[in-house]
C-alpha cells in the first residue's frame, strides 16, 4: 500500500521551493501542453498537469485499475482530500486523483495546486525529494519544452508522439523542423 505508515522523508526546505518553483511552471504553461512529473525509479509515482482552454487539469497517481478506490490508505486517502484532490470513482477512465483548477487561475490559486501535488507526491507516492523526480513535457504538435524545476531533469529517454528532432531529414530527403508532424 503506498504511503501506509510511513514518516515523511525529503527535506522539507527542498519540497518548499519546488512547490514554489512548480507554481510558477503552471503559470508559463502554455495552452494545449503536457507536463508530467514521475518518480526516476518507479515512474507508476506522478502527478500531470494538461493546460485546456477553461481549466488545468492536473492527476495524481494514487491506485490501480482493479481497485481505483480502495488501493489506497485511508490515511492517503484523508491527506489527499484535506488539500483539494478529488477521489477517482468506478466511473472514471483512469484511477488518478483529480485537482480541476479553473482558468485563468489566481496566483494563490496555483500554489494550492503545487501544495497539493508535493502532498500527493512526497506524504502518499513516497517520493523522498524532488532530485527523483524526472519530466516530460511537450506542447501541441509534439515540441518538447524545457522546464524549470530545480533537481528535476528531464526523462531522457522519452520522445513524445509526433516529436521531430531539430535537423532531422525524412526518408525522402527532406529536411523537417523540429517538432514538425
Amino acid at each position: 500500500m503506498i504511503g501506509a505508515d510511513r514518516p515523511l522523508d525529503g527535506d522539507v526546505t527542498q519540497w518548499e521551493g519546488f512547490a514554489r518553483a512548480l507554481s510558477d511552471e503552471l503559470v508559463r504553461l502554455p495552452m494545449e501542453a503536457v507536463l508530467i512529473l514521475a518518480e526516476r525509479d518507479d515512474p507508476k509515482h506522478f502527478v500531470q498537469f494538461l493546460q485546456d482552454t477553461d481549466e488545468l487539469q492536473a492527476e495524481a497517481a494514487g491506485g490501480d485499475f482493479g481497485d481505483p478506490i480502495g488501493s489506497l490508505s485511508v490515511r492517503d486517502r484523508r491527506l489527499l482530500d484535506a488539500v483539494g484532490w478529488r477521489e477517482p470513482t468506478l466511473a472514471d477512465e483512469a484511477p488518478t486523483w483529480q485537482y480541476p483548477l479553473p482558468w485563468p487561475a489566481t496566483t494563490e490559486e496555483y500554489r494550492r495546486l503545487a501544495t497539493a501535488v508535493v502532498t500527493a507526491l512526497r506524504d502518499v507516492q513516497e517520493v523522498a525529494t524532488p532530485a527523483n523526480l524526472v519530466y516530460r513535457s511537450w506542447e501541441s504538435g509534439g515540441r518538447r519544452r524545457a522546464v524549470r524545476l530545480p533537481g528535476v531533469g528531464p526523462d531522457e529517454g522519452y520522445v513524445p508522439e509526433g516529436y521531430v528532432p531539430e535537423g532531422y531529414v525524412s526518408e525522402e530527403g527532406v529536411p523537417e523542423e523540429d517538432g514538425a508532424a
